[in-house]
């Protein structure tokens, strides 16, 4: 495998990774943290406007959910 080829696969698997892990916070209830997550790998996105707007749609479902502090509980 070339090592641009190789470069690509890991970018694509580090993709994958971060957005199963900020599924996973959300489903737990830390939206904070998957938005936190999802922000800081958006640019990994950039050079698949389909992929990036499906990722910028996951970011206002997790705004739209997220607790603002304080705002909680009783």
């Amino acid at each position: 495998m070339s090592e641009e080829r190789e470069h690509e696969a890991q970018r694509i698997t580090k993709r994958i990774q971060t957005v199963t892990l900020a599924r996973s916070l959300a489903k737990a209830g830390r939206f904070d943290k998957a938005i936190e997550l999802l922000e800081q790998t958006r640019s990994l996105y950039e050079d698949d406007p389909k992929l990036l707007e499906k990722l910028d749609w996951m970011l206002t479902d997790y705004r739209d959910k997220a607790v603002p502090p304080g705002a909680g509980g009783s």
